[in-house]
């Protein structure tokens, strides 16, 4: 069934980007399941349109909940930072205690095929017998905590690490009988094995519930790569510090630049490596939860004019985040140099956000030959796939529009 709606002025009283107008309404066809719907919900926002031209407006300047969109911030201020060949480095130490020591950066990427590399390397080094491997980790603070997160064993919730193997998830296979790695290149831990304790039978992949599992993985999978190498090393682990009289006898340069973790970061909405994102933009000497949330709170309100926006993690798992429509535009307008790392549904490229009673979504509709930005907040139920049904309906009909031209004045509320 189709309708006639009114689209780029639905209501009488139009709010864009900090303009208080009055406008006449403009026609378009659009599907009345999905449209209508969106009409009738209490808690979303949808803005499509950028700088001073816009399509639609509706609740542009309400502070909303937005899930995985948060992402993009991440990925923004990442990539501004640093560049999208950037590639993270881990290093490695000999100390004066005759241990290797492993000083954790928080590589987010740091996967059993770089770990395997890394021991490769160092076996071609001239070392002597190894008392062990030590892990130094210091670099981040004992405040590492991701609001929203819980103890399941879903990878999504995987914890935070200077140290890290495979995002801290572990894939198993289980049988009556025994259990073994499901990855043909990762070696199967102790730390692994007991975790297999808490699944059933089956293939899974589950997080390692904690930071000290976390470090402690990453130094079995590392010790197996280094003996397996040909290392002489004694199987046992420490923690502690590198020691300012450490020899430097290897530097890892992750084979993966910024840019395509970046990529894996949408495309499968990792809130790991958005949160070792999230502390590592924000770390001085060192890296902790509350000094990235200072940093990101003073960034968005600096750089982007932010007024509303409350940055409380990286991945968006929090529903203390919050910021508007209108904010999350004016951030894609410059994500647009980034745009080729996003997801494309047809006409649409966007990151989507999902928590429950929460679905987001934010990008670029192409457009007679541009990327029209725009962000879509629904902090209520709605069906499954209404977010992206009610956007590609909206690249439908903004085929009949044109935008509403707007003055922006920032004296002005725009609610």
């Amino acid at each position: 069934m189709w309708l006639k709606l009114y689209t780029a002025a639905n209501f009488t009283v139009l709010s864009i980007l900090g303009t208080m107008m009055l406008t006449p309404p403009t026609m378009a066809e659009t599907p009345a399941n999905v449209q209508d719907r969106f009409m009738t919900l209490d808690n979303a926002a949808l803005l499509i349109g950028g700088k001073q031209q816009v399509y639609f407006s509706y609740k542009a300047d309400t502070p909303m909940v937005p899930a995985s969109t948060m992402k993009v911030l991440m990925a923004y201020e990442a990539l501004e930072t640093w560049g999208r060949d950037h590639h993270f480095t881990t290093d490695f130490y000999l100390t004066d205690k005759n241990t290797l020591c492993v000083k954790g950066s928080g590589d987010p990427f740091l996967t059993s095929s770089e770990l395997l590399t890394a021991a490769l390397n160092i076996s071609f080094r001239e070392l002597p017998e190894l008392a062990g491997l030590t892990l130094d980790t210091s670099f981040f603070g004992q405040d590492i905590t991701v609001d929203g997160r819980t103890q399941t064993l879903n990878p999504y919730d995987a914890p935070l690490s200077a140290l890290a193997a495979n995002f801290n998830t572990v894939s198993l296979k289980k049988t009556s009988q025994s259990v073994i790695s499901a990855e043909e290149q990762t070696p199967l831990t102790e730390l692994a094995r007991s975790l297999s304790e808490k699944i059933n039978r089956g293939s899974h992949r589950i997080n390692v519930q904690s930071t000290e599992n976390g470090e402690q993985q990453f130094a079995e999978i590392m010790m197996s790569f280094l003996q397996s190498s040909g290392v002489k090393i004694k199987n046992s682990i420490h923690h502690g510090s590198c020691g300012q009289n450490s020899q430097l006898v290897y530097q890892h340069e992750n084979s993966h630049p910024l840019e395509e973790q970046v990529r894996g970061m949408l495309k499968y909405s990792n809130n790991f490596i958005a949160n070792q994102l999230f502390l590592l933009l924000g770390a001085k000497q060192l890296a902790s939860t509350p000094l990235s949330r200072l940093h990101f709170q003073q960034k968005v309100q600096e750089n982007l004019g932010w007024k509303k926006g409350r940055i409380v993690d990286g991945a968006g798992l929090s529903r203390k985040n919050r910021f508007t429509a209108n904010e999350m535009v004016s951030l894609l307008e410059r994500f647009k140099p980034y745009a080729d790392l996003l997801n494309c549904y047809g006409d649409v490229c966007a990151k989507t956000g999902t928590l429950s009673g929460v679905q987001t979504l934010a990008g670029y509709i192409k457009h007679r030959g541009e990327l029209v930005p725009f962000a879509l907040f629904v902090n209520e139920p709605v069906a499954r796939n209404f977010r992206i049904e009610l956007i590609q309906d909206w690249a439908d009909a903004m085929n009949q529009l044109e935008p509403v031209l707007v003055a922006q004045n920032d004296s002005l509320s725009s609610e």
